[in-house]
């Protein structure tokens, strides 16, 4: 089961390669959520392997707008892995900047993880659509969060951009353990304006977290 960490890491690094790794990773200059993978020890590698495997499997079929987190905590002492798992519809999933959106949505978990545990010095997001409901094709995302400083006003963003989508906000996630998997609803739909049309600085209704004016309002 280890090897499932090895593998994501070698399709990663030829993502890289390709050019067609989202996040915010440098490899050459040691600043990726890769470098960052690597460091775990083999023992660790099966025990993080073993518990995506299980959030995969275990990703209800609800709908087809639906989101999980799960945390995992990594071998180095206060840092971990936040895996947000997204199913879409297909219309959303063809959109050009789909992948964009993924990104925006998986910083905004790692900064509610960061909130949520604030012992963490570093966030690693990985973000993929659902394997059993992508037709076979799973594209990740990968992200670095450094956060050993963090800023109340750092703290504060993130807050607010988390208040739509709730991050980590059930009461049953108390305690820097083991992993932990939360189910979130998709953001309620808000009520259209009179006017019938979503105003330009109001979040956009596809649940990207963005302004309207800066997503679909473009």
């Amino acid at each position: 089961i280890s090897y499932f960490w090895d593998q994501l890491i070698q399709r990663t690094c030829q993502n890289s390669l390709e050019g067609t790794l989202g996040g915010n990773s440098n490899i050459a200059r040691g600043e990726s959520a890769i470098y960052e993978m690597v460091k775990e020890p083999r023992f660790m590698r099966r025990s993080l392997s073993e518990k995506m495997l299980t959030a995969v499997d275990r990703f209800p079929d609800t709908g087809s707008f639906t989101r999980q987190v799960t945390f995992l905590p990594s071998f180095e002492p206060n840092v971990g892995y936040v895996l947000l798992q997204l199913r879409v519809p297909e219309e959303f999933r063809a959109e050009a900047d789909f992948r964009e959106k993924r990104h925006t949505v998986l910083e905004i978990a790692c900064g509610a993880a960061k909130n949520k545990f604030p012992n963490l010095v570093k966030v690693i997001g990985i973000g993929i659509e659902v394997p059993k409901f992508s037709g076979g094709t799973v594209v990740e995302d990968f992200l670095l969060m450094p956060c050993e400083d963090w800023s109340d006003e750092r703290k504060t963003y993130y807050e607010e951009l988390n208040r739509e989508w709730s991050f980590f906000g059930t009461p049953a996630l108390r305690q820097f353990k083991d992993h932990v998997t939360q189910f979130i609803q998709p953001p309620r739909q808000r009520k259209p304006a009179e006017s019938g049309k979503t105003g330009r600085n109001n979040p956009c209704p596809c649940g990207s977290g963005k302004k309207f004016k800066k997503c679909h309002g473009r």
